[in-house]
């Protein structure tokens, strides 16, 4: 299994890695990539061994959710910002 690579591929890399690993589309922005790790995060529940959805859309998803969760408000900074006493508006 390969390690994900910093720079992103190429459209000839990409054609190559297709034929080399096979075409995987993704569940989310519908675009067809290579199987392999460098696009898709390894699930062994899954048949193909991939997540349904590419890494990048993975981190559109997460990124969303951590904003949603934390409301924004970085790590350092989330004690104090929660633990203000709440006013109530009338």
């Amino acid at each position: 299994m390969s390690s994900p690579r910093c720079e992103p591929w190429t459209e000839d890399e990409i054609e190559t890695g297709i034929l080399i690993f096979g075409v995987k589309t993704c569940a989310h922005c519908k675009r067809e990539l290579p199987a392999c790790t460098d696009y898709f995060k390894p699930d062994i529940q899954r048949a193909d061994g991939f997540t349904g959805q590419c890494r990048e859309c993975c981190r559109e998803r997460d990124r969303a959710r951590w904003q949603k969760r934390t409301h924004g408000v970085p790590r350092g900074m989330r004690r104090e910002a929660f633990s203000q006493p709440q006013t109530p508006t009338p």
